[in-house]
């Protein structure tokens, strides 16, 4: 298991863009859409930032998140008792073929895990 990227929500996704490239020389690596959001990748020095901006946000949204990679989605739904964590969203397969699922740990931790194939590394 290893940190794939830290995930911030933004309010404006055109600014955010905007600062992360003009002051910390991030480099834009693509563009997904998924339901309402628009998620913008970078790469930040070894780190990689994701960036989503949501057109309707929901109270109960986080404004950030840990996304872990983790070798198969199905393995580590099958391992997390309910008493420890609950399920909040997914899994997704992605157009890009990286497949997603959201755990709340606690009140307000949410973490991503996310597993990518071999072929879109």
């Amino acid at each position: 298991m290893k940190l794939h990227h830290i995930g911030i929500e933004v309010r404006d996704i055109e600014k955010s863009t905007n600062f992360y490239q003009s002051y910390c020389a991030a480099d834009f690596l693509f563009e997904l859409k998924w339901e309402n959001e628009t998620i913008r990748f970078f790469k930040l020095g070894a780190l990689m930032l994701e960036l989503v901006y949501n057109a309707s946000p929901s109270n109960e949204s986080t404004s950030y998140h840990l996304a872990w990679q983790v070798g198969s989605i199905n393995y580590l739904m099958s391992q997390f008792p309910r008493s420890i964590t609950s399920k909040i969203e997914g899994p997704y397969t992605f157009n890009n073929g990286w497949k997603s699922i959201f755990y709340q740990h606690s009140e307000i931790e949410m973490i991503e895990w996310i597993e990518i194939p071999s072929s879109t590394i």
